[in-house]
């Protein structure tokens, strides 16, 4: 037996874990063990995905990690921090 299944009977169903993430400091909630890129900000509001990329902070050295894959796959766990950035299309003279 697993230690989550205790206090759990077959006839009644676990509760999915919920795992609270930030982009741009606004509170989301999955219960999904992880997201695409483009799940992430789908769900943001950063919409049409293929014009945003998102950024990743690691701990708390604030390590900065650029996602431009929106097919790739991100473990969430509690607190996990992003930030979108827009894909700039517009030629710099």
């Amino acid at each position: 037996m697993k230690p989550e299944d205790i206090g759990h009977t077959p006839d009644q169903p676990k509760k999915p874990h919920v795992t609270t993430f930030f982009v741009d400091n606004e509170p989301y909630t999955t219960t999904e063990q992880g997201l695409t890129v483009g799940q992430i900000l789908e769900l943001s509001g950063n919409t049409p995905a293929k014009n945003y990329f998102l950024v990743e902070y690691h701990g708390q050295s604030e390590k900065e990690v650029r996602h431009d894959d929106l097919n790739e796959f991100i473990n969430i766990h509690e607190n996990h921090r992003f930030a979108a950035g827009f894909k700039s299309e517009t030629p710099l003279s």
